[in-house]
């Protein structure tokens, strides 16, 4: 997988959406070790300031007891066109990833949904050995676990991804460490804890 990197002129030339509707986040993940993860940012999403609701694809609304796969198909892609985003929190067994989470990755790859993956471990580049094979050679972001840098790709990769699909771009972003070492700078100036600030532990 090779990863190009997003200068920080790129980004910030898309400005951010001014609205008090929260834009809704589909969540991906493995389950065990992303469960804490993905409870942290529900709990993030629930704070005034923030703009976007997080909701896990292991929905019961999807799953509709006697249903076929079809329908279950069916019902997945029409929540996978109303989201803003899917976010991927890519752990030790995300490459293994299956059921409802592959399909929404797939989906959101034919539908040309932006994709985010955060890495867990920290990592601020992308690791295809942590990653299910669909993900090689596609345009996705991948980024650290600081609540600063997530919420930096929230408010700016959606307008960034498309700009990039219509210029022909399939391989994995990444953001300059210079990006993040600003936002993290930025964050700990307001008083905000460090440790406090990873949605991953």
């Amino acid at each position: 997988m090779v990863s190009v990197t997003i200068t920080e002129i790129e980004v910030m030339t898309n400005g951010v959406e001014n609205t008090s509707k929260r834009k809704r986040v589909c969540v991906v993940h493995t389950g065990a070790e992303e469960v804490f993860t993905y409870r942290r940012l529900v709990g993030y999403g629930k704070m005034d300031e923030c703009r976007y609701a997080f909701s896990e694809i292991l929905d019961s609304r999807l799953s509709v007891q006697g249903s076929d796969l079809e329908e279950q198909r069916a019902r997945l892609a029409e929540r996978i066109a109303h989201e803003e985003y899917v976010l991927l929190l890519a752990g030790e067994n995300t490459a293994r990833l299956s059921g409802l989470g592959r399909q929404a990755l797939l989906l959101a790859l034919y539908m040309k949904r932006p994709i985010i993956v955060v890495n867990l471990d920290g990592c601020r580049h992308c690791d295809p050995s942590r990653l299910p094979s669909e993900l090689d050679d596609r345009l996705i972001l991948c980024i650290s676990s600081e609540l600063p840098v997530l919420e930096f790709a929230l408010d700016s990769w959606r307008d960034e991804s498309f700009r990039l699909l219509s210029m022909g771009q399939s391989h994995a972003a990444v953001y300059p460490s210079n990006l993040y070492e600003t936002l993290l700078q930025v964050s700990a100036s307001s008083g905000d804890d460090p440790q406090a600030n990873r949605i991953a532990l």
